[in-house]
C-alpha cells in the first residue's frame, strides 16, 4: 500500500516538473517573439523619419559604384552619405544581412541593345536602336564588386533613376525612397512617384521597375500624361518609354 502511494507521489512529481519545463519552454519563445517584434517596430519607426537612419557599422559621407558587364559600363549609384546596418531576415535566424541606406542617391542604368535592320540602300546613316535591354542589371554577378557582401536591400532616400539608351537617357525615374531588391531583381520606388519620358509623364505613389522584363508596374493610383491624353485609374503597366501593356480600371480624357 506504502509502496502503491510512492509510486503515485512519485507520478504526480515527475507530471508536473515536466508541465513546468513545457511551459518554461512557451515563456521563453514568447519572449522571444515579443522582443523580435518589438525590436523591428522600433527600426521601422526610424526608418518613416526622413534622413534618420538607425546606428550604422559603418557612416561614410560621398559614396560612387561602377559596375560592368563585360566590357559596358551597366549601372552607376552616387550617393552623398552611404551607411550599411545590419539586419536579420527572420526572427530566429542566425546570419546576419546587410542593408545598404543611401541618402541622396543617383542612379544611372545604361540599356543595351543593337542596330535595327540596315536600310535596303544599304546606307548607315540614322540607323535607328532597337528598344534598349536591362537584363542583369541587379544580378549577383553585375554587384559582386559591390562594397558590401551578404547584401539584403539597397535604399535610397530621396532617389532619381536615369535610364539610358545607347546615346542619352530615355527614361528619369524620382521619388522620396526606393529599394534596390537583388533577389527579386526589381526597384521598389515609394512616395511622390514621378516617371518622365519624352512627353509622357506617369504620377503615382508606389511602382515598380523590373529591369529584367524592361517594364514598369504601378498598382495604386496612376495619372498618366500624354500630349492626345490624360489618363486616371489603378494597376498601369508600361514599357520603359511610359507606353502602356496593360490598363485596368481606368478612365481616359481626351484633350
Amino acid at each position: 500500500m506504502e509502496e502503491s502511494l510512492y509510486k503515485n507521489k512519485r507520478s504526480i512529481m515527475m507530471r508536473t516538473i515536466m508541465v513546468s519545463l513545457i511551459l518554461a519552454g512557451l515563456a521563453v519563445l514568447i519572449c522571444f517573439y515579443y522582443f523580435g517584434r518589438l525590436s523591428n517596430s522600433k527600426n521601422k519607426n526610424r526608418g518613416a523619419s526622413h534622413y534618420h537612419f538607425p546606428k550604422p557599422e559603418h557612416d561614410i559621407r560621398g559614396f560612387r559604384f561602377d559596375a560592368m558587364d563585360g566590357e559596358a559600363k551597366v549601372i552607376s549609384i552616387e550617393a552623398d552619405r552611404f551607411c550599411i546596418a545590419k539586419k536579420k531576415l527572420y526572427l530566429f535566424s542566425f546570419g546576419m544581412l546587410n542593408e545598404v541606406r543611401l541618402e541622396n542617391a543617383s542612379v544611372h542604368i545604361f540599356g543595351r541593345g543593337k542596330p535595327a535592320a540596315p536600310r535596303s540602300d544599304g546606307s548607315d546613316v540614322n540607323i535607328p536602336w532597337e528598344n534598349p535591354t536591362f537584363k542583369n542589371v541587379i544580378s549577383k554577378d553585375v554587384l559582386s564588386s559591390f562594397p558590401v557582401k551578404k547584401l539584403l536591400y539597397i535604399e535610397m532616400e530621396p532617389v532619381s533613376v536615369m535610364l539610358h539608351d545607347k546615346k542619352s537617357v530615355v527614361t528619369r525615374i524620382s521619388a522620396d525612397s526606393a529599394s534596390i531588391r537583388q533577389v527579386y531583381k526589381d526597384i521598389i520606388f515609394r512616395g511622390h512617384v514621378k516617371v518622365i519620358s519624352g512627353s509622357r509623364i506617369l504620377i503615382t505613389d508606389q511602382l515598380s521597375f523590373s529591369p529584367e522584363e524592361g517594364v514598369i508596374k504601378a498598382d495604386r493610383h496612376f495619372e498618366l500624361k500624354t500630349p492626345q491624353e490624360q489618363t486616371d485609374g489603378k494597376n498601369l503597366i508600361t514599357d520603359v518609354f511610359l507606353k502602356p501593356m496593360e490598363r485596368k480600371n481606368f478612365i481616359i480624357n481626351q484633350k
